[in-house]
């Protein structure tokens, strides 16, 4: 595991949750922070998070869905126990502590946060994009007009206007 500083400093007052994985660890729920990524699960399951009335296991899953489901402000109130953990001035969170939470960032891989259901991407094509468009805008209008329109080519391996 990567080592961080004695005195790890954190000053940002809203820490955004992600999901992450190691060689070691399956996907997980962490925070970037600096050059390291603090591991979810082993503050709640050590007790670092304990009376916030969280559902076991709920940071050792593949998406945040779950804890975004728990609302506003109970997922206010866990970024802010974080950064409170976090401060130089806490105790609560000793250097042992920080060194197993902490995970140096050039072991872990990020993944994407939310499972998100029922996408559809209407600009999977230049049509789709062109109906899409024509709905918010004239049709014979260019999409991508900024004061005059023009026209970029390639010839002979130059770009011409």
């Amino acid at each position: 595991m990567g080592r961080c500083s004695k005195r790890f400093r954190f000053s940002d007052s809203k820490p955004t949750l992600g999901i992450f994985k190691t060689s070691y660890l399956s996907p997980v729920a962490g925070v970037a922070i600096g050059n390291h990524v603090l591991d979810l699960v082993y503050l709640h399951e050590h007790g670092y998070l304990d009376g916030m009335g969280l559902p076991p296991g709920i940071f050792n899953q593949k998406y945040l869905n779950d804890f975004i489901g728990l609302g506003r402000k109970k997922t206010s109130e866990v970024r802010e126990k974080i950064s409170e953990l976090l401060r130089d001035d806490h105790s609560e969170l000793d250097v042992a502590a920080r060194e197993l939470a902490l995970i140096d960032q050039s072991e872990v891989e990020m993944l994407l946060p939310v499972q998100i259901p029922n996408y559809t991407d209407f600009y999977s094509s230049e049509e789709h994009a062109t109906n899409v468009g024509s709905m918010f805008r004239d049709p014979k209008m260019p999409c991508c007009r900024i004061g005059n329109t023009f026209r970029l080519g390639i010839t002979e391996g130059r770009l011409q206007l």
